[in-house]
């Protein structure tokens, strides 16, 4: 996985943006001078349409300019989130849009008039679909890239777009060819796109303002990158609190010999985090499980006692304090299985105690926050 320089990050979305709105403010003009010529609703309200894509661009620019604010101390972890917020707006934007649009289609199929359709409408509309097609996919890959919630929004509208300037062009053949007007009845369609495209953008950021989970692929890769630096035995619990494209923090377990020693855990503990903020641009705090001998028996007769409940994700930490005579251990597991932590932990506890029947049994619950 590539990082990409904050900077360049906000430059690319801005080039972007800039150039989605250059492109949809010569198609209003475009389609609103041939709408009103013909007195179409279709194409007037596709000239709206590409209007709110205009705004949404600025939307995307005047977030990305904020999320870059140095932090603060009434908010240290900085404004990326606002990124998430000029998705929430857009989503609005095009939300709005779709019922003003539903309502005006409605209107029109009630009361019909037959647009005068020619040759300039055609060539407007034909032209419009390619251009927007093209911006869609061009914003969209960027939007990936930069990983832009924004620009993504964006580029799916694009798209979108080019699929509702498609039915406006038949609606302009279909007038030309039969003198019959679909004019409301291809309103009515582009609502409803419309009314999607807003109701999945809203959500989807209003999922990453309340937190999701970090992507899966994301996480077993720092894992792994964990698990390769000396002396680590294993990387568990980690836990991810995103602020933004450009900057996260969060918290990770690894499994250490009980015999490394203070100086080397100090050492071990700054690799991780020097490893992980410089490749992902997360800032981990680094918690210690100490390993020591005879361990990994007991690790293995509690997964198997646990086998056949499915949401049991892992054993770890497991150790044995032989002057206080107990045994501590870590389970994953995920959120289905919450109700029943007095029953894993008597299911545990009945294995541990075939080895160590003196020994009391201490058992942290360790929640899915990320994939194991």
């Amino acid at each position: 996985m590539k990082k990409i320089n904050s900077t360049v990050r906000q430059k690319n979305i801005v080039k972007v943006s800039a150039i989605g709105i250059i492109t949809n403010v010569l198609l209003v003009a475009a389609k609103a001078v041939v709408g009103i010529i013909a007195n179409s609703i279709a194409i007037i309200l596709d000239a709206v349409n590409n209007l709110t894509d205009a705004i949404s661009s600025v939307v995307t620019l005047i977030g990305v300019k904020l999320s870059k604010k140095n932090p603060t101390k009434k908010h240290p972890y900085g404004f990326g989130r606002i990124e998430y917020f000029s998705s929430l707006i857009i989503g609005a934007i095009i939300l709005a849009t779709g019922i003003l649009f539903i309502k005006e289609s409605i209107e029109k199929i009630i009361t019909p008039t037959m647009p005068e359709y020619g040759w300039p409408q055609l060539i407007v509309i034909s032209l419009a679909i390619v251009v927007k097609l093209a911006l869609g996919i061009f914003t969209r890959v960027k939007g990936k890239k930069y990983s832009s919630d924004a620009l993504m929004g964006s580029g799916i509208d694009a798209i979108l777009d080019a699929i509702i300037s498609t039915s406006t062009l038949i609606a302009i053949i279909v007038a030309m060819t039969t003198k019959y007007s679909i004019d409301g009845i291809v309103g009515v369609l582009i609502s409803i796109f419309v009314l999607r495209t807003g109701i999945t953008i809203i959500l989807t950021s209003a999922s990453k303002l309340i937190g999701i989970r970090p992507d899966a692929n994301i996480t077993k890769q720092i894992k792994e990158e964990i698990s390769k630096i000396p002396n680590v035995i294993g990387a568990f619990d980690l836990v991810i609190h995103n602020y933004g494209p450009d900057f996260a923090i969060g918290s990770v377990h690894v499994e250490v010999d009980n015999k490394l020693g203070i100086d080397k855990f100090h050492i071990l503990t700054t690799e991780i985090q020097q490893t992980i903020l410089k490749k992902y641009d997360i800032f981990l705090t680094v918690g210690l499980y100490s390993v020591n001998a005879n361990t990994e028996k007991i690790r293995k007769m509690v997964k198997d006692a646990l086998k056949n409940k499915e949401g049991v994700l892992s054993v770890h930490g497991v150790f044995i304090h032989q002057k206080e005579k107990r045994v501590s251990l870590d389970i994953g597991i995920d959120f289905s299985l919450v109700k029943q932590k007095d029953e894993i932990t008597k299911l545990a506890e009945k294995e541990i105690n075939k080895i160590y029947p003196n020994y009391t049994t201490k058992i942290v619950f360790d929640m899915n926050y990320s994939d194991f």
